[in-house]
């Protein structure tokens, strides 16, 4: 058979990307929706509904950010292996089972059964919905402008969710509510999802992706740099993760603020957070685009990742000083961590291979969650031994060292042996048996 008849047309290629998109993004609004939920409910449904400790809630939150921090990197890999529409399918499955148990709970046992279940099953659907939704974009040019359109999803979704949960007063007539609500929301956006999935199996058949993968471009010191970017991936979103643990004891207990001015300060932090973020994806490709065409060298991103650090460690500067007035330095640490998350996980998965993209989506999850349980550990101590008033202290200190992680990168990107390799003119041939791999995901 000719190969070149079946490469794919642009127009095959916008088709398949639209499908595989569309479907990641449902995918990404079931999850949004079922934590906006969740983080509502673990905190309310089994101390008023069963009459559970606070410490056995807390353990059970901690269970399933270790269910997440494990299975999603091992769904990544094995869907990178086997299929990621399959894994997608699985996880949707299992979190419809976790949902229906969830509205028919009447004891804490089959409440805590319902929650891991839907655990599991949105970690196990998550890492490659993303992969194939980041794959929807074709060209690796555009990583960050659809990473900003993930976050931007996951976001509205989960506000939406929690802003509809924080409603009920958490009767069993309100859990069985809320319960159905979301079991159409799985329902519906999976059929929606099978649809998109089956019209991309059956165009894929009828090309192959030949010539359309651009080839991460690495230089020599590609395997050093890796290293360091999760490192400073890391410590990053430890620093976040102290903020957004003990702020609002900071902001009650020292400053007195009362409970609707800072529910008003987290508002905005969220909105400087979703708007930052979402402009930093498009910006960041631009600016990558212009520096590997200009310079050989993959600066665009870290030039976001740098800024979005400083303004971050500004607003951190600035909070302890405006006292009962700190909007402007919780809006500059919302759009600080907005523009550096994103361009920082782009900056990852641009210089991995496509084919692993599920399994590095799913590290980069585990990789934020294990920041964030160290950074309460550590917040909590520190807390304890010298005071609230000291808060971002440790924040500060561990934002210092992923701002220095990152110039570390900058400079050995711009070694001479950091510069990028130009990938090798491909083989058609070999190309062509693309297509057996993406038939299978």
């Amino acid at each position: 058979m000719n190969l070149q008849s079946k490469h794919a047309s642009l127009s095959q290629r916008i088709g398949l990307g639209i499908l595989n998109g569309l479907a990641g993004l449902f995918v990404l609004l079931i999850v949004g929706s079922i934590q906006g939920v969740k983080s509502i409910q673990l905190g309310l449904i089994p101390t008023k509904l069963f009459g559970v400790s606070v410490s056995m809630v807390s353990t059970m939150i901690m269970v399933t950010s270790i269910i997440t921090l494990t299975i999603s990197p091992l769904a990544g890999f094995l869907s990178d292996l086997f299929g990621r529409r399959k894994f997608v399918l699985i996880g949707l499955a299992v979190t419809l089972l976790g949902v229906i148990l969830l509205t028919t709970s009447r004891t804490y046992i089959i409440f805590l059964i319902s929650t891991l279940t839907i655990a599991l099953g949105t970690a196990l659907a998550l890492s490659p919905a993303t992969a194939l939704f980041l794959e929807s974009g074709w060209f690796i040019w555009i990583t960050g402008t659809l990473l900003a359109f993930i976050n931007l999803t996951e976001s509205l979704s989960s506000t939406l969710a929690t802003t509809l949960a924080g409603r009920f007063s958490y009767s069993f007539s309100d859990l069985k509510i809320t319960g159905f609500i979301l079991i159409g929301i799985v329902i519906t956006f999976s059929l929606l999802v099978i649809g998109l999935y089956w019209g991309s199996i059956s165009l894929s058949k009828r090309c192959t992706w030949s010539g359309i993968w651009l080839k991460p471009q690495r230089g020599k010191l590609f395997n050093l740099i890796v290293p360091v970017m999760l490192l400073a991936y890391f410590f990053s979103f430890a620093s976040s993760g102290i903020y957004r643990s003990f702020s609002s004891l900071y902001y009650s207990s020292l400053l007195g603020i009362s409970a609707v001015n800072i529910a008003s300060t987290f508002l905005a932090f969220s909105i400087a957070s979703m708007i930052a973020g979402f402009i930093s994806g498009p910006v960041g490709d631009l600016f990558n685009w212009l520096s590997i065409k200009h310079l050989h060298r993959q600066a665009g991103y870290l030039v976001i990742v740098l800024l979005g650090m400083l303004i971050f460690l500004a607003g951190y500067i600035l909070l302890p000083l405006l006292g009962r007035s700190p909007l402007i330095g919780i809006i500059l640490v919302g759009a600080g961590i907005g523009l550096y998350s994103t361009s920082l996980r782009a900056l990852v998965i641009v210089n991995i291979s496509h084919r692993w993209w599920g399994v590095i989506v799913g590290g980069l999850t585990s990789i934020s969650i294990a920041a964030n349980m160290s950074a309460r550990l550590l917040g909590g101590i520190f807390v304890e031994s010298f005071g609230i008033q000291r808060l971002f202290t440790p924040a500060i200190i561990i934002l210092v060292i992923s701002i220095l992680l990152t110039l570390v990168i900058m400079v050995l990107s711009f070694l001479p042996s950091g510069k990028l390799v130009t990938p090798p003119p491909v083989d058609q041939e070999k190309q062509g048996k693309s297509l057996e791999f993406i038939n299978q995901s």
